[in-house]
């Protein structure tokens, strides 16, 4: 029965954590990247809110958040238009 119990809730758990994943995952694009100074996420393509994805892209974010696919579709950071919440923001998550 305890056994029963412990599965039950680790399953409770999980599916809570999955649900919390996908809310955080909310108000993030992609956004690609050239040469931003770091190695590991030079030419690549990163996820940041789209208020950070509006201000280095110079689109607004009204215009991002109706259609995220073409909106940035135009649009590759570099070390010229990264700004300082776009790198605090990609340090934030690689570290």
């Amino acid at each position: 029965m305890k056994t029963i119990a412990a599965i039950a809730g680790l399953a409770l758990a999980l599916a809570s954590g999955s649900a919390f994943a996908a809310a955080s995952q909310e108000g993030l694009v992609n956004v690609k990247t050239g040469d931003i100074g770091v190695p590991a996420l030079n030419n690549t393509t990163v996820q940041v809110p789209i208020g950070i994805a509006a201000q280095v892209c110079g689109v607004d974010a009204n215009v991002i958040a109706k259609d995220r696919d073409t909106a940035l579709a135009n649009c590759t950071v570099t070390q010229t238009s990264a700004n300082k919440d776009f790198m605090n923001f990609i340090q934030k998550k690689t570290n």
